[in-house]
């Protein structure tokens, strides 16, 4: 009668009276908290602006990108060397800082992806490509 007297009681003891006598949280343990949650929330912040800043320059890149080749396609159909070497060297120069701004936004996304998750940053960049439409 004891033994099944304790297992009742032991049984009867709710979740939340169980987690509050093992997870008491001290003040000291708080401010800690505190101070880690501020630190994610700055990091947070910081590789979100980074990671729109290298988003902004990848679009930027590629329109001017492709200005610069229809401008190297129209220079080829007047048949003017001069024209065609200059549309072509610009065209180049795009190319190169396309490729650099690739390369930047793909650093600032893995960044934050670190940070976030895959599955949190593929939502955020499919409400974001939603925006630009």
């Amino acid at each position: 009668a004891i033994a099944s007297g304790a297992l009742l009681g032991q049984l009867s003891v709710t979740d939340k009276d169980l987690n509050y006598k093992y997870t008491k949280v001290t003040d000291a343990d708080m401010i800690v908290l505190m101070r880690k949650i501020d630190e994610l929330q700055k990091k947070l912040a910081k590789n979100y602006f980074e990671y729109m800043g290298a988003y902004t320059q990848l679009k930027l890149a590629n329109s001017t990108l492709e200005y610069r080749n229809r401008r190297y396609k129209h220079a080829e159909k007047l048949n003017n060397k001069a024209h065609i070497l200059i549309a072509d060297a610009y065209y180049k120069t795009a190319c190169d800082n396309y490729e650099k701004a690739k390369s930047d936004f793909m650093l600032k996304r893995s960044s934050l992806e670190k940070l976030v998750g895959d599955k949190t940053l593929k939502e955020f960049e499919a409400g974001l490509k939603s925006r630009d439409k």
